[in-house]
């Protein structure tokens, strides 16, 4: 098979270069090849590893935004229930100013059938403290 010219030249001029010569050359060659897979091989390994503390750092990311996000439910929810609690307490207010009322009209209606003189009237009197009597259970 035909050789490179350079190749060639050296094996035609062999006696003019010594062989040692063939084997530094040969010899660096090696040295290189050698360095260059260290070298590969530790940028792989330091890819692997860059590609790991990115998946962490994504993991991590996730994580706080999660947290953010639980964080904010919880203060809506709460703020939900203080709501709820806020208009349940007005309703409360609301529905002891309504059974007072109540309790009172009831009471004069009582009064009043009490102090009625005939009995249609007496009688009416009543039917409408019962009424409000049923109002007020409510």
């Amino acid at each position: 098979p035909p050789q490179p010219a350079m190749v060639q030249l050296l094996i035609n001029n062999n006696n003019a270069i010594p062989s040692s010569s063939f084997t530094i050359a040969s010899s660096a060659v090696n040295i290189d090849k050698t360095m260059l897979k260290g070298l590969e091989k530790e940028t792989r390994e330091v890819e692997k590893e860059a590609k790991k503390d990115e998946k962490k750092a994504r993991y991590e990311q996730s994580r706080a935004a999660f947290s953010d996000y639980d964080a904010q439910m919880a203060a809506e929810t709460e703020a939900r229930i203080e709501k709820m609690e806020q208009k349940a307490l007005v309703e409360e207010i609301k529905d002891k100013a309504e059974v007072e009322r109540l309790k009172a009209l009831e009471e004069q209606v009582e009064k009043e059938a009490a102090q009625a003189t005939d009995s249609k009237e007496k009688a009416l009197k009543q039917k409408e403290a019962k009424e409000l009597l049923a109002k007020e259970k409510k």
